[in-house]
């Protein structure tokens, strides 16, 4: 006997010598059976870690071969403390005399990372001196 299924499928039940239609019964999962998630290698503590060094999520995920929603879906909060810890480190360079670093580097991650911009400096146009042009009569 053929079962449609919800989704247009045709099932089809086992019979038995009788003809008596036997239902179909779906399996029992067994205990610790399916795909092994290969989230369980990567600890929460490994992740803030390579946050706090700078790393993106997709780096993370590349780096445990694994995508990366299962990176933000399961340690977002270690994701996020690592991210924060690593502002905040960016910032004290940033407060430490520029002669530990490049100046132009750090104002480079402050803009990438931190948002921070460089004032923005407008000319009104009556600050602007008029030109001035001579001509020279001395050639006629």
């Amino acid at each position: 006997m053929m079962i449609k299924t919800a989704y247009g499928q045709n099932k089809s039940n086992s019979q038995d010598k009788s003809g008596t239609t036997i239902p179909r019964v779906a399996r029992k999962r067994r205990p610790g059976g399916g795909r092994k998630s290969k989230v369980e290698n990567i600890s929460a503590a490994d992740v803030k870690k390579l946050a706090a060094i700078g790393c993106t999520q997709q780096n993370i995920a590349d780096f445990y071969g694994v995508h990366k929603s299962q990176i933000s879906r399961n340690f977002a909060t270690a994701y996020r403390e690592g991210t924060e810890s690593c502002k905040l480190t960016l910032r004290k360079w940033q407060m430490k005399a520029a002669s530990k670093g490049s100046v132009d580097m750090l104002k480079w991650l402050g803009k990438q990372m931190l948002g921070q911009k460089e004032p923005k400096q407008e000319i009104a146009i009556n600050e602007i001196p008029p030109i001035q042009v001579f001509l020279n009569d001395k050639g006629k």
